[in-house]
């Protein structure tokens, strides 16, 4: 009975591990400001930069709207800022500072992938030692008609870094991991989440 039990609860575990695993979710794992940079950003353009004209709208018009709920004055880049391809680093410098050239903004931010990594890894069947012939065998035999599995992970990798307009300098920088997205929006939600609340803590906004 208690061995019953005892397999009943690893099955159960094994299960909720694997659901937890194919979710998505994200996580900050770096951040940065300028120890000397005190300026609170009242106004910022946003910039994705992306291949994907789709996804980049809809990075910058998510970030906007979480910036305008915060309080601070936002405007997407790509009204302004054509990223073409390929891409001219002299015309889209000019480009930002027209765009930001007159209209009281402090602050440019800018979001780009680093890496997309995607993992396999071999989880192997849970089990446990049980004393005795008869209850090895029984161990043994459950492993085989409950064999390990493969584990298909993968992450995505972004940076955000903050500029001041005035000098030009970087000022805010954030790293992340998004896990297992499903499609864009599983990453820019969460992302735009993590940004202001960063930000909102490291007093820049």
């Amino acid at each position: 009975m208690i061995y019953a039990r005892r397999s009943v609860h690893i099955s159960t575990l094994a299960a909720l591990l694997l659901l937890a695993a194919c979710s998505t979710s994200d996580i900050v794992t770096g951040s940065w400001k300028d120890s000397d940079y005190h300026h609170r950003i009242a106004k910022v353009l946003v910039i994705g930069l992306s291949k994907h004209e789709g996804r980049r709208r809809a990075f910058e018009d998510t970030l906007v709207a979480a910036f305008q709920r915060a309080g601070v004055a936002a405007a997407p880049s790509y009204r302004s800022v054509p990223l073409n391809d390929p891409l001219d680093k002299e015309a889209v410098r000019e480009e930002v500072k027209a765009a930001i050239q007159g209209k009281d903004f402090d602050g440019v931010l800018v979001s780009h992938l680093i890496n997309v990594d995607r993992r396999t890894t071999y989880i192997p069947p849970a089990t446990h030692i049980e004393y005795g012939f008869y209850r090895n065998i029984v161990t043994a035999y459950s492993i085989v008609y409950s064999p390990g599995y493969l584990e298909h992970e993968t992450v995505v990798s972004l940076e955000t870094n903050l500029y001041d307009t005035k000098s030009g300098k970087l000022v805010w920088s954030m790293t992340s991991h998004s896990f297992n997205p499903v499609d864009a929006m599983d990453v820019i939600k969460p992302l735009s989440h993590r940004i202001i609340n960063n930000l909102s803590a490291q007093g820049v906004i």
